[in-house]
């Protein structure tokens, strides 16, 4: 018999790669959703939301920000622009 054993070993081929329709599939994990890091404010340790651009009890920034006097992007640690000098203003503050 000429290709038997060749056969044989198609068939267990065929049987292994069955198409992925018909292969069974193990039900996916369910997954909660992983809440966010509460952020803090680095000079009141205030909660705060992650969008948030300054702190609402404080009022120190929280992200970077444009100096109001020249545009240069203000780290939320610097107190006065490194570029024009400008004192960086709180927020809340009235300027006259």
């Amino acid at each position: 018999m000429c290709g038997g054993p060749i056969r044989g070993l198609l068939r267990t081929v065929q049987q292994v790669s069955l198409p992925q329709e018909t292969m069974p599939r193990a039900p996916a994990p369910i997954r909660e959703a992983a809440a966010p890091a509460p952020l803090t404010c680095p000079t009141c340790k205030t909660p705060v939301q992650a969008s948030f651009s300054w702190c609402p009890t404080c009022g120190s920034a929280l992200k970077p920000q444009p100096c109001a006097y020249c545009g240069h992007i203000l780290s939320p640690e610097e107190t006065t622009c490194p570029a024009c000098g400008a004192p960086r203003p709180r927020a809340g503050a009235v300027w006259r």
